[in-house]
Formats: structure tokens, C-alpha cells, sequence
């Protein structure tokens, strides 16, 4: 479900698809991928550990996603959406490092993002992300570093740099979310600016030999952030969205496969309030995963995803 959140900003998708020129093109498949982290503002509970084999499956507005947790050690997902107009593969590898006073994570896998009137091929290589004082202080989550995004059809190449928020133990947070780069062709002609942060908003301008940088009298919002509801630490700061994507019909159950999210017991329970039950079948089914391991590892096999 987490990684399904992304598509509560398809707009952007579809903005990108009615676009003739893929240099403009990236630009919004780059605003599409910097939102999907203003999903994580303020989101430093730890979320439900999937378990191998668990799936999740939606159909939006003209699209279709399907996502399988393939490994646990380490945890990966796969996930594909696909519409009439794009496709997506992504997985979610990563590495992670302990500092100390923070967690930091390093992606391993990348995006892809293939358009089916010209075949315009995006891939993205993902910045860091950490969360920041998990002793002492507030902890928060940034990510920093630089994003890549390439059409491999064209050359042109889009070099987002997501900035650090600074150091301190308590965090220096007056740049959280600063994100800057530029839209180059293949001859590394500079033709957009890209600028915002990546918990409030993105917005590009044209290229201009005289000014020679981000423009905000010519800049064309591309995405914004949506506003937080005033007790939104009580749904854990999800969206619209998100908040929809535990729902499950009479009708879904009779379609859905056994292995789907929303038909586990433990994240049932705790959104229906039941902190007891929700520990106690969480127990459970580490245990019958862990048992599954086991057997699994006796008997010689190996895991087969879907």
C-alpha cells in the first residue's frame, strides 16, 4: 500500500503524457518523482513490515497497479502500474546505515517510466533519505543527495540536487525540502530550471541566456502538496489518498487475491482500534513466516514470485 501511495498524484502522470516535447515531458515525470517524498513528511512511526508473498492490487482513474513483496532479507518490493498512456516498473532495494543519532537508506533499484505514443523511456536514480535524530532531539526525515533522471530514447538528462537540511542535534531545518536542478538535451543545452522543496511544491521556468537560473516570473507550478488536515497526526499525517487504500468492499473480498494487504488481520485490527488483537496476530503471522523460512530452507526451495 505505501508504495501505491504514489498514484494519489496521477494528475501529474497525465500532464506528462499530453506533453509533444520530452524535454518538457521530464519535467513532469521529475515533479511526479519528487512528490512521492512529500508523502514522508512527518512520517516517523515505523510502518508494517510486509511479508514475503503479500500483494497489494488497485485500479484507479484509467490505471492499474500491482505490487508484490518478491524478497524479505533484504526486504524488496516489485511494483507495476500501467495505463493506456504509460507504464511504470520500480523496486524498492535498498541499503541502510547506522550513524548514531540517524538511519540512513541508500536505493538500490531504480524507476522506469515508458510512454507508449513515442516511446519516451525515463529512468530515475533515487536520492538518500534519513531519519534524523532517533536519540536525542525531534526526529525528522529528509533526504538529500541527487536525483538522475534520464531518457534513455533522447539523451536528455534532468539533475535534480535534493539539499541537506543542515546539522545540530536538534536540526537546522530551514532548508528541509530544498530541491534545484535543470532539463538538458543530449548536447547539454540547458532548456528548464526546476525548483521547490520536496514537501511543498515544484515548479519549472524556461531556460533563459540572460538570467541563467530558476525564474519565478516565468515559472509554471507543477505540483503542490496537499494541505494537512488539522488533526493529521491522528490519521499519521496520510492523504485523501492514502486513507483509501485499506478499503476493502463486500465485492473486493469475492476478487481479491488471499495474499492482498488489505485482508490482514493485524493492520485490520489496529485500524479498528484493537491494539491487542493487532499485536497479537502480528505475532503471529512473523511467526508462521518465520516457520514457512524454515521449511523452505530444509526442503531445499526458493522462493517464486508471482
Amino acid at each position: 500500500q505505501k508504495v501505491a501511495e504514489m498514484m494519489g498524484n496521477e494528475q501529474i502522470l497525465e500532464g506528462a503524457a499530453q506533453q509533444t516535447d520530452p524535454l518538457l515531458r521530464m519535467c513532469y515525470i521529475a515533479a511526479f518523482s519528487v512528490a512521492q517524498y512529500g508523502l514522508t513528511m512527518n512520517r516517523v512511526s515505523k510502518p508494517f513490515n510486509p511479508m514475503l508473498g503479500e500483494t497489494f492490487e488497485m485500479c484507479g482513474n484509467g490505471w492499474k497497479l500491482l505490487a508484490e513483496q518478491v524478497s524479505h532479507h533484504p526486504p524488496i518490493s516489485a511494483v507495476h502500474v500501467e495505463s493506456s498512456d504509460y507504464e511504470i516498473r520500480m523496486n524498492t532495494s535498498m541499503t541502510t546505515h547506522f550513524w548514531g543519532k540517524s538511519l540512513e537508506f541508500k536505493p538500490k533499484g531504480v524507476m522506469h517510466y515508458k510512454f507508449k505514443d513515442n516511446n519516451d523511456h525515463f529512468i530515475v536514480e533515487r536520492p538518500n533519505s534519513a531519519c534524523r535524530n532517533i536519540i536525542f532531539g525531534t526526529m525528522y526525515i529528509e533526504h538529500f543527495g541527487k536525483m538522475t533522471i534520464k531518457n534513455i530514447r533522447t539523451g536528455d538528462e534532468c539533475n535534480l540536487e535534493f539539499h541537506k537540511a543542515g546539522k545540530g542535534m536538534f536540526g537546522n531545518t530551514k532548508n528541509l525540502g530544498l530541491v534545484e536542478g535543470t532539463v538538458k538535451d543530449a548536447d547539454g543545452e540547458t532548456f528548464y530550471h526546476l525548483r521547490g522543496k520536496w514537501n511543498e511544491t515544484i515548479s519549472m521556468s524556461p531556460h533563459s541566456p540572460k538570467i541563467g537560473k530558476f525564474d519565478e516570473k516565468t515559472a509554471t507550478l507543477l505540483w503542490q502538496a496537499e494541505q494537512q488536515s488539522e488533526n493529521c497526526e491522528r490519521i499519521y499525517y496520510f492523504t485523501k489518498f492514502t486513507l483509501q487504500l485499506n478499503k476493502i468492499t463486500s465485492e473486493m473480498k469475492q476478487s481479491l487475491p488471499p495474499t492482498d494487504s488489505r485482508l490482514r488481520t493485524d493492520q485490520r485490527a489496529l485500524e479498528n482500534g484493537d491494539l491487542t488483537l493487532a499485536n497479537h496476530e502480528k505475532h503471529r503471522l512473523e511467526e508462521r513466516q518465520r516457520a514457512s523460512r524454515k521449511q523452505r530452507e530444509q526442503e531445499g526451495l526458493e522462493w517464486a514470485p508471482l
